[in-house]
């Protein structure tokens, strides 16, 4: 029941957050996301409707520190919520959370299992990745 995927450079760590289970239009104002300097509680805003509590996307304490002040979400096709996370050290974390499972990182590929998912799904991903990585140097993305 961990609805996430995570993966990691050097640097950074991106959470992927799935809310299609909840909502497939999710906005800005939707999404409620607190980073600490070493937590993460990221939720959707309940239906107006709804007496249910906030759909939790992810709660609990990040493997290692992160610089509050860098974290970027954005929200993609209203269906995923990716929170990018600026480590505090370089170095490669064994788990997004703790007490999560835990990756060999003596055989980090800079990514956790994308092939998790669907093809679609995937595209949209790695579309988002370099996305991120031409903004990160100042290239144009592939929508531009």
């Amino acid at each position: 029941g961990k609805g996430y995927r995570w993966s990691q450079t050097i640097d950074e760590v991106v959470v992927f957050l799935d809310c299609s289970p909840y909502s497939t239009r999710v906005k800005g104002k939707d999404v409620r996301c607190e980073v600490g300097k070493k937590s993460i509680h990221v939720s959707l805003a309940p239906a107006p409707s709804s007496a249910d509590p906030p759909p939790l996307l992810i709660k609990g304490e990040l493997f290692a520190e992160v610089l509050q002040d860098d974290v970027v979400w954005h929200i993609e096709d209203g269906k995923f919520v990716t929170v990018t996370m600026e480590k505090r050290k370089k170095t490669w974390w064994k788990s997004a959370l703790v007490g999560d499972a835990e990756i060999d990182t003596q055989k980090v590929d800079s990514t956790c299992s994308i092939d998790d998912y669907d093809q679609p799904t995937q595209a949209a991903i790695q579309k988002l990745m370099f996305d991120q990585h031409q903004k990160i140097q100042g290239k144009p993305t592939s929508d531009e």
